[in-house]
């Protein structure tokens, strides 16, 4: 009997940072998608969102156009507390 050929769909898979910079047509790239280092911190629990803050902590942050995405802590981190940040913005 062979093995089944099993696809998880709940995997967590970041892409890599550079991504969108390596692989895009250069004439594209400016505007592209990119990985930004940036402080700030998330407000009582990982999911109340993040925002940018000077006295906050480093964090990788996508950034396209207007929008800025952070990682949540604990996102694709197997063995993580998913709600580790509480109000300190440490994830």
């Amino acid at each position: 009997m062979s093995t089944p050929k099993i696809i998880s769909v709940d995997d967590h898979i970041l892409e890599p940072g550079d991504l969108w910079q390596r692989y895009l047509p250069e004439r594209f790239r400016a505007d592209g998608p990119r990985l930004v280092r940036l402080k700030g911190r998330f407000g009582t629990h990982a999911r109340s969102g993040w925002r940018e803050a000077e006295d906050g902590l480093w964090a990788d942050v996508w950034v396209f156009g207007d929008v800025k995405m952070e990682i949540l802590p604990g996102f694709a981190a197997a063995g993580k507390d998913q709600n580790y940040s509480g109000g300190t913005g440490r994830p």
